[in-house]
């Protein structure tokens, strides 16, 4: 009899230690929940921006292309490159487009309208991008911005 108490006390003791070592697991995957959700959000805003920057990368390529047989269309250059962007979800205002001609010779600064046959043009995008993570905690968004240049196939003889 005295045999069977101490076995009743014993499987006592390992279910209230297994019940506290269940309650210790669920205690620590708490606390460190919050933290692996920073660590997942982060790396989705990583390739958030990724895919922000080749966006804008591709919307420059795209207007300077357009921009080498076109110099003098500077609203139709922005058009293309918005429309661009648009297209990999990224919307960009036509003030954050810039263009810019070259010389050739000397790389000095020449209106678009007055860009010759092997002139360069330069389009520049900027974008603010806004982090999931940065909005949790209300800080601001970082600008990202990539330009192209091309030469100018076209425009004044």
């Amino acid at each position: 009899m005295v045999q069977a108490e101490q076995n009743i006390r014993h499987t006592s003791r390992l279910i209230a230690l297994r019940f506290a070592q269940t309650g210790q697991g669920l205690t620590e995957f708490a606390l460190m929940l919050p933290v692996l959700l920073l660590i997942l959000l982060g790396a989705l805003d990583l390739g958030r921006v990724y895919n922000a920057y080749v966006a804008i990368t591709n919307a420059s390529r795209e207007g300077a292309r357009y921009g080498m047989t076109h110099p003098t269309q500077t609203d139709a250059i922005k058009t293309q490159t918005q429309q661009e962007a648009a297209a990999s979800g990224i919307s960009i205002q036509s003030a954050d487009i810039s263009i810019q001609c070259f010389r050739y010779s000397d790389n000095s600064s020449v209106a678009c309208d007055a860009a010759s046959h092997g002139d360069k043009i330069e389009v520049r995008v900027e974008f603010d991008f806004q982090f999931m993570t940065l909005y949790l905690f209300s800080l601001p968004t970082v600008p990202i911005s990539n330009a192209t240049i091309m030469v100018i196939l076209g425009g004044a003889a």
